[in-house]
């Protein structure tokens, strides 16, 4: 408690506070903490390739008919950040 007033009366906010305690490293579970992390990457791999080409096949052939992945490519986006959720 001595301490604590010292370094709050020296102007030193750093000492006024107790020292946080020191981290230890992650353990391997703790790193992959998701439980699909394979089918995540997967999904997001497919669902961002479906949804950029649709649209560079669009710009750069004015062909419309590929428009349709675009949809299908956002949703296995979607479907991929929420297994890296879990």
């Amino acid at each position: 408690m001595g301490a604590v007033r010292a370094g709050a009366r020296a102007g030193n906010l750093f000492l006024s506070f107790p020292q946080a305690p020191s981290s230890r490293m992650p353990t391997e579970r703790s790193l992959y903490s998701s439980l699909y992390l394979p089918q995540a990457g997967l999904l997001l791999a497919s669902g961002t390739t479906l949804f950029c080409t649709s649209f560079y096949y669009q710009a750069l052939s004015g062909d419309p008919s590929a428009q349709t992945l675009a949809p299908v490519g956002g949703s296995l986006l979607l479907l991929g950040w929420l297994a890296l959720a879990l």
